[in-house]
């Protein structure tokens, strides 16, 4: 069983490891989106690929990680759409005089937990 965690010593994987893991993270994106996680099973994503769930197994190490790589792609795309855009408003933001997210994320992440404290309702755990 081979995953995404290789060894020390191993070399990376080959171009079609690479393409067939992207192929398998992207029927488990469309089985999630189509069907909810946890009607998202191994064996229909293994079926909407065209694989058998040995070979899931042998790219993944199980659902765990199969779903991780799901979200590290999502987030990817999502970033990837969404940047273009965060940068054109930082650019009107600094054009019309208001501080710039960078300085506003900075005031805030200097105090985490008094900043984090004063929205209603927010209680430690």
């Amino acid at each position: 069983m081979r995953s995404e965690n290789i060894s020390h010593g191993q070399e990376e994987r080959s171009f079609i490891e690479r393409a067939r893991r992207g192929q398998i993270v992207q029927c488990a994106i469309d089985a999630i989106a189509e069907l909810g996680y946890a009607n998202a099973s191994l064996a229909e994503i293994a079926r909407r690929a065209g694989v058998s769930k040995g070979v899931i197994s042998y790219h993944f190490e199980g659902r765990r990680e199969l779903v991780e790589e799901v979200v590290k792609s999502v987030l990817a795309k999502a970033t990837e759409v969404m940047r273009p855009r965060i940068i054109a408003e930082r650019s009107v933001a600094g054009a019309s005089g208001l501080p710039d997210d960078q300085s506003r994320v900075s005031r805030f992440s200097s105090q985490p937990h008094t900043r984090a404290a004063e929205h209603r309702g927010w209680r430690p755990h």
